[in-house]
């Protein structure tokens, strides 16, 4: 039997949780869903526990025979809002402002209580803004958010109510893994599935994948301004723990208020990967978010993977710009003496927002690939709460 799981790149995943969970980094439960989406195959790249399905699910602190797990996505599920947005019209520069709203009686927070004020929609991406995000889904309509999480693969049901665009809706790390492939891999869908081909001893298949033709589900400029917001995630905004210098990067963080469930789903050119952090008996950590455990696990995993893959920029948008070269004289005499280039990447040289708590901060990420509005603010860690910040 062929199988799309990946036991080299398992045990990497391995190398990278046990450790964490033996120092009480990870909680009783870390699910990681790993998959290389240009041939429309993902991979559980975790040791397999069997379960009655085609997948190999793995979990730390219980073994069991199958996991139906379904969990509110928090912030990572943004991006479907934003997209949503930018197929009705708008781009990354669109200007809004962060400041208190009331959506049919029900108002969000951000999760420092707090408001910048004038931004644009990149930088309330990366700073996970919660008011823009809710704001944003009303415009655009909650049914067309819903709809275009449906086109990119997410099959559990979607709620419409205004804390939606927060991520309340119930989904599995699978359904989210592949609907960020849609992201990575050009603007196709895809449908993950665990077995390639079934022979028998003397090679006759009894069974194959059917290979289709996909179906494009994110267009132009949609997809580029996407990958462009999701790279600024990962150098500016709640990701920058998750960073990995020298590669194409971008993704999302995701907690929800009551710290039931942690996420950071990320891509580059053709992989996904996705981690939920949570417990298994559905109780609140303490202070785990998207941009702290998740985030660490991801970049140990996709450190290891990284250079056994084939790695390419992320299709659909134009390569980004190489960070600052550690020499911002010759920088600036360099730059002056272009009259007709535009300066290139101008970073304000400060450190990230810190996202996440106490012991889950890692080092800062380089400076944003992406020219960014002037300075902000700093907004902390992921909010990513589906309710209140202040729950």
């Amino acid at each position: 039997m062929t199988q799309t799981l990946e036991t080299p790149a398992a045990a990497a995943a391995d190398d990278e949780v046990t450790p964490r969970r033996s120092r009480r980094r990870v909680p009783t439960l870390a699910l990681l869903v790993a998959g290389c989406f240009a041939l429309a195959a993902l991979s559980l790249l975790l040791p397999s526990v069997p379960t009655q399905d085609s997948w190999s699910w793995v979990v730390w602190g219980r073994e069991v025979a199958h996991l139906d797990l379904d969990t509110s996505a928090g912030s990572s599920w943004k991006p479907f809002v934003y997209l949503t947005a930018m197929e009705s019209g708008r781009t990354p520069d669109t200007p809004v402002v962060d400041e208190p709203v009331t959506i049919n009686g029900w108002t969000p927070h951000n999760y420092t209580n707090t408001y910048i004020g004038p931004t644009n929609l990149q930088n309330a991406l990366a700073q996970s803004l919660n008011t823009v995000a809710a704001r944003l889904a009303d415009e655009v309509g909650r049914s067309n958010v819903a709809a275009t999480a449906h086109r990119l693969g997410i099959t559990t049901p979607i709620n419409t109510d205004p804390a939606m665009a927060l991520g309340t809706s119930q989904v599995s790390p699978l359904e989210m893994a592949q609907a960020y492939a849609a992201f990575a891999n050009g603007g196709f869908k895809t449908e993950a599935y665990g077995i390639e081909r079934i022979r028998t001893t003397s090679g006759r298949v009894l069974y194959e994948h059917p290979h289709t033709a996909r179906a494009s589900v994110i267009g132009q400029p949609a997809l580029s301004y996407m990958i462009r917001m999701m790279r600024a995630v990962m150098t500016t905004g709640s990701g920058t723990h998750a960073n990995i210098p020298g590669f194409d990067l971008a993704g999302k963080t995701g907690t929800t208020s009551d710290y039931r469930d942690a996420w950071f789903i990320g891509y580059t050119g053709g992989f996904v990967t996705a981690v939920w952090v949570g417990k298994d008996d559905n109780t609140p950590m303490r202070k785990v978010t998207g941009a702290g455990a998740p985030s660490e696990i991801w970049r140990g995993f996709m450190t290891a993977a990284l250079p056994r893959l084939k790695v390419q920029p992320i299709p659909g948008a134009s390569a980004p710009a190489p960070p600052p070269s550690g020499d911002p004289i010759g920088d600036l005499l360099n730059s002056t003496g272009n009259s007709t280039g535009d300066g290139g990447d101008q970073g304000d040289g400060q450190q990230p927002s810190g996202p996440s708590d106490d012991d889950d901060r890692g080092p800062p990420g380089p400076q944003p690939g992406d020219r960014l509005p002037p300075p902000l603010p700093p907004q902390g860690r992921d909010s990513g709460t589906p309710y209140d910040a202040a729950a």
